[in-house]
C-alpha cells in the first residue's frame, strides 16, 4: 500500500492532480472490499483496484470528470448497490454494496501525503482519519484491528485505516514447511516471527523472508507469543512431543487462529491425550487441526498455500 501513497506524492509534488478512490464499506459479497483503493491520475493514469468491472469504470469516469474541473471539489462518498436501479445501482449483478470515498488532491496536500509516508517509513501507530470536514491523520490507538468507520448519512460519517498495520503470524517450528510459510505470509502483508529450538537448523539459518526470527525453549512459549485476539499461530515443530508442549501453553488463550500442522491420526492421538489429561476438549476442537485447507498439498510450498488459504478465510470470515 505505501507504493500507492508514494505515488500519489509523486503527483502533487509535481503539481498535477490526482483523485483516490477508497472503498470504507463493504457490505455482502461486494467486489470491492473495505481498505481497497485506486488513484485516477491527472493524465488518465490508474493504479490499484476498487473491484474491477462496470463498477469500477463508471467510478474512474467520475474521478477522471472530477479532475476536469479548474478548482478540485471537496471529498464525498458514494453509495453503490449492486443489482439494484436507480441513482446507487453499480450496474453489476453480484450482491452486495460498498460505499467509496471520492479524495481529490492536489499540491496543497502535499504535507498531509508526506506525513503519511513518514507513518509507513516509522511503523507507528498513526491512522488515516476521514470524515467530511478533515483529511489527515490521528492518533490509531483507538482503532481496533485495521479498520474503524461509521456512515449514517453522506453528511455523517467518518473512516479511519491503520496505516502501518500488519497481522502478525508466529510460526513455530523453522523446517521446511516453516520456511516456505514465511516466504509466503511475507507476501500477504503479514508481520512474520519464526520460533525454534533448533540454533544450527539450516533452514532457520537460511530464512530472509522472516521480520523476526528466535531460538527460544518451547516450555516458555507464552514469553515469546503474547495473547492477542488479531495474532494467528502456526505450530509446526519438527515432532509430536514439542507440538504439545507448545500448545498445552497456547490453549485458551485468545488468538485469531491457532493451528498445528500433522497427519488427522497424529493430531487426534494428540488431542485424546490431552482431553485425558484435563484439557478442555471444546478448546481442542477449536484448535485448527490438521491445520490448512485440504487441496491434496504435498510440497512445503504446496502446504503453505493451504495454510495461507485458511488464514486469510478466518481472517476474512468477519468481512463477508
Amino acid at each position: 500500500m505505501m507504493d500507492l501513497w508514494i505515488r500519489i506524492y509523486e503527483q502533487v509534488k509535481a503539481g498535477k492532480k490526482c483523485c483516490l478512490l477508497l472503498i470504507i464499506e463493504s457490505i455482502g459479497s461486494s467486489p470491492g472490499r473495505q481498505g481497497f483503493k485506486m488513484l485516477v491520475q491527472e493524465d488518465g493514469d490508474i493504479f490499484g483496484s476498487i473491484g474491477g468491472g462496470v463498477m469500477e469504470h463508471a467510478i474512474v469516469e467520475e474521478a477522471r470528470g472530477l479532475l476536469m474541473q479548474a478548482t478540485l471539489p471537496k471529498h464525498y462518498i458514494k453509495r453503490q448497490v449492486h443489482q439494484g436501479r436507480g441513482p446507487d445501482g453499480s450496474g453489476m449483478i453480484c450482491s452486495g454494496e460498498q460505499t467509496v470515498l471520492f479524495l481529490p488532491l492536489d499540491q496543497l496536500a502535499e504535507a498531509k501525503i508526506d506525513l503519511i509516508l513518514q507513518v509507513f517509513r516509522l511503523k507507528t501507530s498513526y491512522a488515516l482519519s476521514i470524515d467530511p470536514a478533515t483529511f489527515g491523520l490521528s492518533d490509531g490507538l483507538h482503532v481496533r484491528g485495521k479498520y474503524k468507520h461509521k456512515i449514517k448519512s453522506s453528511q455523517d460519517w467518518y473512516y479511519f485505516e491503520k496505516l502501518a498495520h500488519k497481522d502478525r503470524l508466529y510460526v513455530v517450528g523453522s523446517g521446511h514447511v516453516g520456511l516456505a510459510c514465511t516466504k509466503l505470509f511475507s507476501q500477504l502483508d503479514f508481520e512474520v516471527t519464526v520460533l525454534d529450538n533448533r540454533p544450527e537448523l539450516n533452514t532457520f539459518l537460511q530464512n530472509k523472508f522472516a521480520d523476526k526470527r528466535a531460538i527460544v525453549d518451547y516450555q516458555s512459549i507464552t514469553d515469546h507469543i503474547p495473547e492477542d485476539g488479531s495474532s494467528y499461530v502456526a505450530i509446526m515443530t519438527h515432532g509430536f512431543k514439542d507440538d504439545r508442549i507448545v500448545l498445552q501453553q497456547l490453549l485458551g488463550r485468545k488468538y485469531a487462529y491457532l493451528g498445528v500442522l500433522g497427519s488427522r491420526r497424529k493430531l487426534e492421538i494428540m488431542f485424546t491425550a490431552m482431553a485425558k489429561a484435563g484439557y478442555d476438549p471444546a478448546l481442542l476442537e477449536a484448535v485448527h487441526g490438521p491445520i490448512g485447507m485440504s487441496i491434496r498439498s504435498q510440497t512445503p510450498m504446496e502446504i503453505a498455500v493451504s495454510i495461507a488459504a485458511e488464514i486469510i478465510a478466518v481472517r476474512n470470515a468477519d468481512k463477508a
